[in-house]
């Protein structure tokens, strides 16, 4: 028989979208499903409704209909990496640098 294997996941992100030709109070549905999600096991922590949050390491924008993403950096963020004399493999210094930078490009 294969193991069991489990991850906790703790960060989750969804998008709450209405239908503009159909009457609703936005806010009032945010609350009303906000109740039901609660009112499980898990507690959940939302931000209010918004076009622009951040989440990890991206800003996740909705403009003109379309959801738009760039990169969040901290203000407190100096670049510090893996030092090249450490005891890693050569190739996680070299993954690092490359992985950074496709990261900078694609977003």
């Amino acid at each position: 028989s294969s193991p069991f294997l489990r991850r906790f996941i703790d960060d989750g992100i969804g998008i709450w979208d209405t239908d503009p030709n159909l009457p609703t109070n936005a806010d009032t549905d945010w609350d009303t499903f906000l109740e039901d999600l609660n009112s499980t096991a898990l507690d959940w922590i939302a931000t209010p409704l918004t076009l622009s949050v951040t989440f990890m390491d991206l800003i996740i924008s909705i403009k003109n209909g379309e959801i738009k993403t760039k990169l969040f950096e901290k203000p407190n963020n100096h670049h510090l990496y893996i030092p090249s004399l450490s005891a890693h493999p050569p190739g996680v210094l070299k993954g690092l640098i490359f992985g950074q930078f496709r990261r900078f490009h694609q977003y």
